[in-house]
């Protein structure tokens, strides 16, 4: 292990960024599968639970590719193949909608232009091709704006109008020819992983993801667990529910959804996120087979602007965009971030997982200080694991 004089400048820069970014900040490195620096600013502990967001993403696509290891589905089957009633109504290239704003987004490629369905499979939801939009907002449409209570009725009640409204949406561009990071995709893989197991979302994920990993505090809808109830980091004062959330997921349509959603409402610790990243670095093929581990992590898009994608993962961008891990990890590099302030980055060369846990929207959702912070604390750590390699 590493003196822990030698993270001094990881320290400053997450005290630094509890008055600019976020009250409470985690963070947890591990290497070689084993923890080498872990550190909580602020209002939190190591064992305090965030609202992980879209890190949800993550669990969700796992438990898919822990299906298509058992041959419950395959990677390049149709959707609608699981999803028979999708291919009954008429689909078309239209308008969207905002993610922050939720304003309407005017129709970007040739309005009433037909979508086949029938030509959309898992892979391009994994890879966030298949033209859905990257939000729509459901949160409207599902019920009453929901209390804090969670009924399992409620929630089935719900989820059928989420799949009626997700099957009717219109599309923002033809599916294979484009990019667009997509709630309504992952939402949409939900439903199928749903229809073919039998069972909700967060029970699948529960038992392919949660229960073989060990993760006993990661879970859907906290408060329902009386003794975590004190550990977990407050987010935003939501406009829309007219409460500051704490325990609840901040996503308004994971919200709306009493708080499971294959999209986001996971909540969990910097070590439970740790847990899933090391699987993929770490791959003896007892969790996930190597074959599909592999796939995973391999680019399977990249936009005009650098932006790549795995299958659930992001990749490391090329230098010509935003990062969210800096510029020091190797392009085999891959994570992803959720927008509470939350990120995963793997990398296969140096063998480290970083994890670092936020929740920024304490403060409201501009967006330049946390990515600033991202970049500084991912830089900073890879520059000591370096010189600690050199200094060996």
């Amino acid at each position: 292990t590493m003196s822990s004089g030698v993270w001094g400048g990881v320290s400053n820069l997450l005290r630094e960024a509890l008055q600019s970014t976020a009250p409470s900040i985690c963070i947890r490195i591990e290497q070689n599968g084993s923890l080498v620096y872990e550190e909580a600013a602020g209002d939190c502990a190591p064992d305090s639970l965030f609202d992980l967001a879209s890190l949800t993403k993550l669990f969700t696509c796992t438990a898919f590719l822990r299906m298509v290891d058992q041959q419950l589905v395959s990677i390049d089957q149709s959707v609608s193949s699981v999803l028979p009633e999708w291919k009954e109504k008429k689909h078309c290239i239209g308008p969207s909608e905002d993610p922050i704003t939720k304003q309407p987004i005017p129709c970007q490629g040739i309005q009433g232009t037909p979508v086949d369905v029938e030509t959309i499979t898992f892979r391009h939801l994994l890879t966030h091709t298949s033209g859905l939009p990257a939000w729509r907002s459901i949160y409207l449409n599902v019920g009453e704006t929901p209390t804090d209570e969670f009924d399992r009725e409620d929630y089935r009640k719900r989820m059928e109008l989420c799949h009626d409204l997700i099957l009717a949406y219109d599309f923002i561009f033809l599916p294979g020819t484009q990019y667009a990071y997509s709630d309504v995709g992952i939402i949409l893989l939900g439903m199928a992983m749903t229809r073919i197991q039998k069972k909700p979302i967060d029970q699948i994920i529960q038992e392919l993801v949660l229960d073989p990993l060990h993760l006993k505090n990661c879970r859907f809808i906290p408060l329902e667990e009386g003794e975590l109830e004190n550990r977990i980091i407050p987010t935003e004062m939501c406009q829309w529910r007219k409460r500051r959330l704490i325990g609840e997921v901040h996503d308004e349509n994971a919200g709306s959804l009493l708080g499971i959603s294959a999209h986001a409402g996971l909540f969990g610790t910097a070590k439970d996120v740790c847990a899933l990243g090391r699987a993929f670095l770490l791959s003896d093929g007892a969790f996930l087979s190597k074959d599909l581990i592999d796939l995973s992590i391999q680019e399977h898009w990249r936009t005009p602007d650098g932006t790549r994608r795995g299958l659930g993962w992001a990749l490391r961008s090329e230098t010509d965009q935003p990062f969210h891990c800096g510029d020091q990890m190797s392009m085999s590099t891959f994570g992803h971030t959720g927008y509470t302030g939350t990120s995963v980055w793997c990398d296969p060369k140096s063998n480290t997982c970083v994890v670092l846990l936020t929740n920024r929207v304490y403060m409201g959702r501009y967006p330049l200080p946390i990515l600033q912070f991202r970049n500084a604390v991912h830089n900073e750590v890879m520059k000591v694991l370096r010189d600690s390699m050199e200094n060996r």
